[in-house]
């Protein structure tokens, strides 16, 4: 009998779990998984575990424990969830991003006799007893994808092809110039009308954060509630990683009631870090992104300690109003804070941050918000099962992100469909089920 992987589901999306095993082996025979994933612009991800067959000489990565490699212990994801950067990439420190995610992508699982290294340049010198490609997608084949050119508005708009009104969704990305698509585009596949917003970097927007107008954030928002496929009877919502969720804090600060459902903040605060305007209120930048100080493998982590107001030494009551965003005063927007506790681009501030929301929104008797904090993640917290990058290229820099393995992972799992549910309960609450 030969060596044979099997995956319960094929296609699957790329948030979604499946089920690998694999059989045909000796009994007790040592083995290795190998999985590797090439993205377009010729960067591979790659990860190995070791693994020894049972009795029947069948393994299932649901019951069976990896004894070495990527990583250790039972991880029915963790082929997948634990790919790194491949050592023999060109460029180091590469970040898993679908820059298309109409397409799917491919990850290759190879079984080795023996237990191999953890990362492989070259696979031929081992002996593969068998293979088999996981074809994952951000898509249904029930999303579209349309591009936005809406007055000033640009962005790409992601939404079911069945009849009916579906929760609108701005998802927007931080320092990275453009829109990562992928977020919305899984987001579609769950049944909301999501539009990744570029605000930008791009097109003829903005070169960069400085000076851009708040009214685009509230303009989108408007555009994506009035969208015939949209039930915006309880607003929009938006889901906004690092300095998009700034933005997305002062646009539901500045918004009139009822545009913003729920906001979502991954990785983010709601201090000003540009000077912002909107309708004649100015905020004062409170933080600089302009110092940095060493980080490590050659890296670099943003110095917040050498800001003016060290948020890590703010309070409420010690916090200027004209440097914040006073999204707490909105009662009929509910709020979601998800962070790691070794955020290193917030300088492991991040529950300090938590803290001080926590005290504004208690102040002003807010009813609706929830925080969802992981001590052991980094910054760049993903959807579920998406490779963790704890260094990224940001704004041609290699940024040191912070968090750990395990835990990194398990906050993604574990946060995802929390966030789903979330945005879910509160832009459809009271509507009807169509």
């Amino acid at each position: 009998m030969d060596a044979e992987i099997h995956v319960h589901k094929n296609p699957s999306l790329a948030d979604e779990a499946i089920d690998i095993s694999i059989t045909g082996l000796n009994k007790f025979q040592k083995v290795s998984l190998h999985a590797s994933s090439k993205l377009a612009n010729g960067a591979v991800f790659e990860s190995t575990s070791h693994y020894i067959a049972d009795n029947l000489g069948c393994i299932d990565l649901r019951s069976h424990k990896s004894y070495g490699g990527t990583y250790e212990g039972i991880w029915p994801m963790g082929p997948i969830s634990f790919m790194t950067p491949s050592s023999f990439n060109k460029r180091k420190h590469e970040r898993f991003l679908i820059k298309d995610p109409m397409k799917p992508f491919t990850i290759k699982l190879q079984v080795f006799d023996s237990f191999i290294p953890e990362m492989v340049e070259n696979t031929n010198k081992y002996k593969k007893l068998t293979d088999f490609d996981i074809i994952r997608t951000y898509v249904t084949p029930q999303v579209i994808e349309q591009e936005i050119h809406e007055g000033k508005i640009r962005g790409t708009l992601y939404l079911p092809t069945k009849s009916g009104k579906y929760p609108g969704v701005i998802s927007m990305s931080g320092g990275y110039p453009g829109a990562m698509k992928h977020k919305a585009a899984i987001l579609a596949s769950h049944g909301f009308v999501a539009l990744a917003l570029r605000f930008f970097g791009t097109d003829d927007l903005p070169s960069t954060v400085e000076g851009i107008d708040l009214a685009y954030f509230i303009d989108a928002a408007r555009f994506l509630k009035n969208h015939p496929n949209v039930q915006g009877r309880n607003g929009v919502g938006i889901i906004a990683n690092c300095a998009g969720a700034v933005f997305a804090f002062a646009a539901a600060t500045c918004a009139p009631d009822g545009l913003f459902g729920c906001v979502v903040a991954i990785s983010g605060w709601f201090f000003s870090f540009t000077n912002f305007e909107y309708d004649g209120k100015k905020w004062k930048s409170m933080l600089s992104f302009e110092n940095f100080k060493p980080g490590p493998e050659g890296t670099y982590i943003y110095d917040i300690d050498k800001n003016q107001n060290n948020p890590s030494m703010l309070s409420r009551l010690t916090l200027p109003d004209d440097s914040h965003f006073a999204f707490y005063k909105r009662l009929h927007t509910a709020y979601m804070f998800v962070h790691g506790g070794e955020d290193a681009d917030l300088n492991n501030n991040s529950l300090k941050i938590e803290s001080v929301a926590r005290d504004f929104l208690k102040s002003y008797n807010h009813p609706n918000y929830q925080f969802v904090f992981y001590p052991k993640a980094g910054h760049l917290i993903e959807h579920a099962y998406f490779p963790f990058a704890r260094i990224a290229w940001t704004l041609k820099l290699p940024r040191f992100f912070g968090g750990q393995q395990p835990y990194h992972s398990i906050a993604q799992e574990d946060s995802w469909p929390k966030i789903l549910k979330f945005v879910q309960t509160n832009l459809m609450k009271n509507c009807h089920k169509l």
